[in-house]
Order: structure tokens, then C-alpha cells, then sequence
């Protein structure tokens, strides 16, 4: 799983943050590694300093034969931000791969059982 950490001007302490981030990132989501091949974080001060909630962060997950997710949190803080965009990727992996076990687990339509009658023609 490759994680690429992006931050705008207004963001100070980049390299830091890119580095945690990105061991954040790699512990919470290791259960997914095999189906995660890239994730790109990207953090922002939309407000430039201003205050209020205008710290946000983007995490774009790409998984291994699915479209992109992508989650956004807005908080006070950069931390914050990090971490509600986690929880919320976590949680649409998850889903998508739950939505995948149970499509391949259940029987297909297509397949006649042998007790079952053929309708006549």
C-alpha cells in the first residue's frame, strides 16, 4: 500500500504531518493492505488562518478492481480532520468490501438446481 501525503501552503509543520499521516494511515488500515493500492491524503486551511472549523483533509483510497473512494472532514484542527476522514474511510472500506463477500457468497440465479422444474415450452 502506497500512501502519498499532500498539504497546501497554509499548512505548517509539513513534513511532520506528512509523516504521521502516513504511520497513522498504514496501522489503522493494515487489515486492508492487500486490497488498498494507493492512498493519497490531502490536507488544507481553507480559511487561511481565519479559524473555525476550515481545516479539512481528503483521503482518496484506491482498492485493487473498484472505483475510487474518496471521504472529507472538516474540523477546528488538522488532527481532528485526520482522524474523522479515517474513521469515514474505514468504514466505506468496509462496506464495499462486505458488498463484494456477499455478492461472491450467494448463489447465482442462473444455475438450475436439480429439484427444480424446468418450465415447459
Amino acid at each position: 500500500m502506497q500512501v502519498q501525503v499532500s498539504t497546501d501552503k497554509n499548512i505548517e509543520g509539513r513534513e511532520a504531518l506528512e509523516r504521521w499521516a502516513t504511520t497513522e494511515l498504514a496501522d489503522k488500515l493494515d487489515h486492508f493492505r492487500q486490497d488498498i493500492t494507493r492512498v493519497d491524503v490531502h490536507f488544507s486551511d481553507e480559511n487561511a488562518n481565519k479559524g473555525g472549523n476550515d481545516k479539512r483533509c481528503l483521503i482518496e483510497a484506491r482498492l485493487a478492481a473498484h472505483p475510487p473512494l474518496v471521504v472529507t472532514h472538516h474540523a477546528a484542527g488538522m488532527d481532528e480532520a485526520f482522524r474523522g476522514a479515517q474513521t469515514k474511510l474505514k468504514h466505506a472500506i468496509e462496506t464495499m468490501l462486505d458488498k463484494r463477500k456477499k455478492h461472491r457468497d450467494r448463489e447465482s440465479i442462473r444455475h438450475e438446481s436439480g429439484d427444480a422444474e424446468s418450465p415447459a415450452s
